[in-house]
Formats: C-alpha cells, sequence, structure tokens
C-alpha cells in the first residue's frame, strides 16, 4: 500500500495532494457526524486509497484536458481497477475497500461503477464522495482553475438529494 502512496506523488502531480485533501475533508465530515475512533481510522485509510486506481491508467490520458469517450470510460474504471488490486493484494477489510469501488456513486442513481443509489451507497463511500468533489473543485486542474470555497459549497448545496445525501450536506456545510 505505502508504494503506491509514494507512487501517486510520482506518477500525477494532483493525486497525492488530492487523496491528502479528500482524507481531511472525509475526516472532518466523519469526525462531524459522530463517527466513532475506528470508524474514523477506516474511513481516513479508504478516502487516502480512494483514487488509487488512477495509477492503472496510462499518464498521457490523465494530462489530456479533454477526453474522447473511450479515455472517459478507462478513467472510469480506476473506482473497479483499484478496488481490485487492493482487494487483491492486500488484507485490507471491505469496509475500507468499497469506498475504493464506490466514490464515484451518486445519490440519485447517476454515478458509477454500479449505478448505485441512496442508502444502497455505504456511508463512508458517500462521505468520500462529497469530500472528493469539494477537494477536486478546489484545486487546480488542467482544464480548469479551482472554484472559490464558496462557489464550491453552493454548488454542492444544489446538489442535496441529487449527487449527494441531503444529511450530509447539511453536516458538511455545518461544519
Amino acid at each position: 500500500i505505502m508504494k503506491k502512496v509514494l507512487d501517486m506523488r510520482n506518477v500525477q502531480e494532483y493525486l497525492y495532494p488530492h487523496s491528502v485533501g479528500t482524507m481531511i475533508a472525509s475526516l472532518l465530515l466523519g469526525t462531524s457526524l459522530g463517527l466513532e475512533r475506528e470508524a474514523l481510522r477506516k474511513l481516513g485509510l479508504a478516502a487516502m486509497l480512494h483514487d488509487v486506481g488512477m495509477l492503472f491508467i496510462p499518464a498521457p490520458i490523465l494530462s489530456k484536458e479533454k477526453l474522447d469517450p473511450e479515455e472517459y470510460a478507462l478513467v472510469q474504471d480506476h473506482c473497479r481497477l483499484g478496488y481490485q488490486f487492493l482487494k487483491e493484494n492486500t488484507q485490507l477489510e471491505e469496509e475500507i475497500l468499497l469506498p475504493v469501488l464506490q466514490h464515484q456513486e451518486r445519490w440519485d442513481g447517476t454515478g458509477y461503477p454500479g449505478g448505485l443509489s441512496g442508502d444502497d451507497i455505504g456511508l463512508h463511500s458517500q462521505i468520500i464522495s462529497l469530500a472528493d468533489m469539494f477537494d477536486s473543485m478546489t484545486t487546480d486542474r488542467i482544464y480548469r482553475k479551482a472554484f472559490p470555497v464558496s462557489e464550491a459549497y453552493e454548488f454542492i448545496m444544489g446538489d442535496a438529494g441529487q449527487l449527494f445525501n441531503p444529511r450530509l450536506i447539511q453536516a458538511f456545510v455545518s461544519n
């Protein structure tokens, strides 16, 4: 696991700080929801590893500004690739692995890879999904500048009940 985390720092400049930012936001949200210490440990590890599957996507695709449909489908596969890698090469509990697979699922069922909706998405996956979106929006990307935090909050609040669990959004914004 440590080798892959270190690879995140070397393969793509964005990936490692994004994983750390997602972990911090996830832990803040998990704390505000009253998660116990062990649940927070698992949440933090899952958040740190949520994009490990990106290491299996060719670097030229990750550095492109605009992806064609085939490249976009390959990027979407990072959830499955990361989950599969960790499942086959670690002894991590499913509670840590599941958010790696589910962090792109959306409350209304429009996400991937499984098209899950509502509470069919694990709580840690829901938390990481929200934290992932927030960190992505507030960070400069190849294809756009970072949004101001206030705009990211507005976007996320506007997606209550659609992309994200309204209860989590309320806890996130009040935190």
